[in-house]
Parts: structure tokens; C-alpha cells; sequence
């Protein structure tokens, strides 16, 4: 007796050592907005229509849909002594959701017609840091048969990874680009996907790979390059052999997890001790001048406060490096652009300039609204070890404007009661409390505005002056 055996999913793959956090939030905040219902209420009409036409069916699909299924007629055919093949059935992959085009295509210089297919309802999100492609594969996987991702990622060794994505899934939804995040406008313009996936900082390829720099301990006397695109930019140690004192100091409290105080300190010290030829030297120094790195590397699990203050400064030095701050606000301001209306954003956040940053530019957008913010779950960092710090914010883009929403949320009765009585006493007062002067028109005008009008009316005088 034969035995049923369920195919290898994607998630079931030997390469999921580190599953995509927080997956089931992800899939909830990419595929949960208004565009996802919209292309699920599509495809449900288009499967309704195409069975009530006669497109091949079962029973339980068309009571499901509430189709309303065409009556039969039998006709009788004449018997046919050579009766020809009868014509093949719709297999399943033809399914309603795909149209058929046909296009004429040259083939050893004669035209033939080709069968070209084209899905009809779509579900477009863009991965901007493909990474490992946990992210993608799990929207991929989850989001059958609607969503197509386009993944970037600007580390030229993650072409490596996205042969596995390409034979689950197809080239037909799935794309990958090595650019950077920042350049997403440039490529796609305005109003291109459904949902943007960002997940700034490195990917845990990255963070396990000895040549790329990453590693935090005195096994491996790497050069601590720290670099998520070898093909830009100068490595960690080129930066700290050239840099000067001050614009080190200056550039690692610009990111506000060191005090100027502390960025002082270790930028002399580094100064001190070069040349630094190796991550050895380089680990001892940081050590030496703050204080020991922690046992989980660069997934710290204790609190921002508690945190060792030579993790804090590998952490500033590696935003340095890849201009992280630059690199996360242009992607951020051009996602909303890329998105379509009701789009979604889902922005992946560690460090505390990271909050500081998407909170700010989505409050300042004029059609931007936080959905929701999610703390990682702590399942989570207990089997996979990703570090509590990690919040995951969903912004919706809309059409009209967000401050009137936005307002709701700092506007009481009290407020509101304040504002009026000081509006009702200004404009009783003949004063403008609280407002602009141009806001009130007054009919008329007064004895010195009357003798400036008529001025100016007057043409100028005369130039008596003989002398040429």
C-alpha cells in the first residue's frame, strides 16, 4: 500500500537554523492590510465569475464562493466510426487567476503563436534587505498564491542564498537586485508595491562568516572589515588608522550610543595604540579602555543601560561604516513613495536612534499612520536568541491627509476647552492670542493707513540738482 508523504516546505528546509523573526507578526503586518483584502475579494470574484461561465468546478467550490453553477444540456452527438481525441481537460495550474495572452514570436525565422500567461490579481512586496532570505521566504511561502517579492540586498554574497527561494518558488514571483535600499525610488518610481519589508543592520550570514569581519571574540584574528558591501566604502581598520581624534569622537556620539564623554575616551585611545593591525589588538583596546565585550556578541540580551560601553562603541563603529543613519532615513522616505495607496510598511528596529528615527518620519508624513509597534515576543529570544530590543512598526500610507489622526492622539476636552476660551478672548480682546495675526480681517482702515495710501499715491519729486 502506497503512503502518502507531504512535500518539503520551505520552512522545513535545512537551511532555517535561524528562522525569520518574529514570522507569524511579519506575515500579519506585510499581508494584513487593506491591499491584501482587496486582491483576496478580487480573486474570489474572478473564481465566482469564470465558474458561473463554465469553467470546470467542483460542487464544494462553487457552494463556497456561492457560485451558481450552469445548467447542463445534453446533446446528442452522432456516432463516429474515427472519432477524434476529445480535447484536454483545464489542469489545476490554469486556474481562473491566470489570463492567457497570445503573441506572435519568431522562432528559426518563421512566426509562431505562443501562449503567454499573466496572473491577474497580485500582491507586489519588496524586500529591501534580503539578507538570509528568511523574510522572503516566509512571505513567499505564506502568502500562496498572490504575493511576488522583489528582494535587495547590496552584499553580493547574498546571490548565493536566493538559489534555494528560486527553486521552491519560481522565478515568476520572485526578483533579486544587488543595490542598495536607498536606491529603491530610482529603480521602481512612485506607487510600485503593495508592502516594504525593512530590516536595517547585519544579516546572521554576516554575523557568523569569520571573513566579513563580524565576530566578537580572540579566536579569529580577522580584519575586522564590518562591512555589509565590500564593493563601497573603506574597512573598519583602514578607518580607525586614518580617521582624526575628534571627528572619530564626533562621528560615534553622533549616533547617541555613546556620550560624548565616553566617545572621547575611546577615540584617544584608539588613537594611542595605532596602528591597529587586527581584531585581537583592536578587542584588547576597546576592553582596555571601557570594559569587557559580552558573552552573546553583538545579540546582547541585557538592558540599554546595563549594556557594556565597548559593545556600544563596535555598535556606533559599525553604523559608521555603513552609514547606517543615511541608509535607513532615504529608505524610509522613499518607501512611502514606492507604495501604493493603503500600502504597508514593516520596519525592523534594534538600537535606539533606529526608534527614534522611524518614529520621527512617520509622524512628520502627511499621509503616514503607525498601524501598530510589536515588541518581540519572548519565546523568541529564548529558542533563537535574537535580542529583546527588536520592535517591529507597521505604517499604513493613505490617501487623505494622517494629521487629522494624528491630533486625535494628544487631544483632550481640556485641551480643547483651553484652546477656545483663549480663541473667544483674543478675538473679543482685539488681540491674537495663540494664533496668527493674518488669521482675522478687520473692514476698513485707520487714520495712519489712510495718510499712506494717499503718500504713496504722489508721484516723487523732483531732482532740482543743477549739478550733472
Amino acid at each position: 500500500m502506497k503512503r502518502m508523504v507531504a512535500p518539503v516546505r520551505w520552512s522545513a528546509m535545512n537551511r532555517i537554523e535561524h528562522p525569520p523573526l518574529m514570522m507569524k507578526q511579519l506575515f500579519q503586518g506585510v499581508c494584513g492590510g487593506l491591499r491584501w483584502l482587496e486582491a483576496q475579494n478580487m480573486a474570489e470574484y474572478i473564481a465566482k465569475k469564470a465558474m458561473e461561465d463554465g469553467f470546470p468546478s467542483t460542487k464544494e467550490d462553487c457552494r463556497a464562493l456561492g457560485a451558481v453553477m450552469p445548467k447542463k444540456k445534453h446533446k446528442r452527438r452522432p456516432t463516429r466510426l474515427h472519432s477524434s481525441p476529445p480535447p484536454p481537460r483545464p489542469s489545476p495550474q490554469n486556474d481562473a487567476l491566470v489570463s492567457t495572452e497570445h503573441a506572435l514570436v519568431s522562432s528559426s525565422g518563421q512566426l509562431a503563436l505562443s501562449r503567454r500567461e499573466r496572473r491577474l490579481v497580485t500582491y507586489d512586496v519588496l524586500d529591501c534587505t534580503f539578507g538570509g532570505g528568511y523574510h522572503t521566504g516566509a512571505v513567499l511561502e505564506n502568502g500562496h498564491p498572490y504575493t511576488r517579492v522583489i528582494a535587495l540586498d547590496c552584499d553580493v554574497d547574498a546571490r548565493h542564498v536566493t538559489s534555494d527561494i528560486l527553486d521552491e518558488f519560481g522565478g515568476s514571483r520572485f526578483r533579486f537586485f544587488t543595490n542598495r535600499m536607498s536606491e529603491i525610488h530610482a529603480m521602481f518610481g512612485e506607487r510600485a508595491f503593495d508592502a516594504v519589508m525593512i530590516d536595517p543592520g547585519p544579516s546572521m550570514t554576516q554575523l557568523e562568516d569569520p571573513e566579513r569581519g563580524f565576530i566578537l571574540d580572540n579566536e579569529h584574528n580577522h580584519t575586522f572589515d564590518m562591512r555589509y558591501s565590500r564593493r563601497s566604502g573603506v574597512s573598519t581598520l583602514e578607518y580607525l588608522n586614518t580617521v582624526p581624534q575628534h571627528a572619530l569622537a564626533q562621528s560615534l556620539a553622533s549616533y547617541q550610543i555613546l556620550t560624548p564623554q565616553q566617545s572621547m575616551k575611546l577615540a584617544r585611545a584608539i588613537r594611542v595604540h595605532r596602528p591597529i593591525t587586527g581584531s585581537m589588538q583592536l578587542l584588547e583596546v576597546v576592553e582596555g579602555a571601557g570594559n569587557e565585550l559580552p558573552e552573546e556578541g553583538w545579540l546582547i540580551q541585557e538592558s540599554r543601560r546595563k549594556t557594556p560601553m565597548s559593545w556600544k562603541f563596535l555598535a556606533s563603529l559599525r553604523c559608521v561604516i555603513n552609514h547606517e543613519y543615511t541608509e535607513l532615513a532615504e529608505a524610509v522616505q522613499q518607501a512611502f513613495l514606492v507604495l501604493k495607496e493603503d500600502g504597508r510598511l514593516v520596519v525592523f528596529t534594534r538600537l535606539g536612534w533606529e526608534e527614534q528615527l522611524v518614529s520621527k518620519l512617520i509622524r512628520d508624513h502627511p499621509h503616514v499612520l503607525l498601524s501598530y509597534k510589536e515588541d518581540v515576543d519572548f519565546k523568541d529570544v529564548e529558542s533563537y536568541g535574537h535580542t529583546r530590543h527588536t520592535k517591529m512598526w507597521v505604517a499604513t500610507r493613505i490617501k487623505q491627509s494622517a494629521f487629522v489622526l494624528k491630533n486625535t492622539d494628544t487631544l483632550t476636552a481640556d485641551t480643547v476647552r483651553e484652546s477656545s476660551v483663549r480663541w473667544l478672548n483674543g478675538l473679543f480682546a482685539g488681540q491674537t492670542h495663540g494664533f496668527p495675526a493674518h488669521n482675522f480681517t478687520f473692514e476698513g482702515k485707520d487714520t495712519k493707513e489712510w495718510r499712506i495710501e494717499r503718500r504713496n499715491k504722489q508721484p516723487p519729486p523732483l531732482d532740482h540738482d543743477e549739478k550733472p
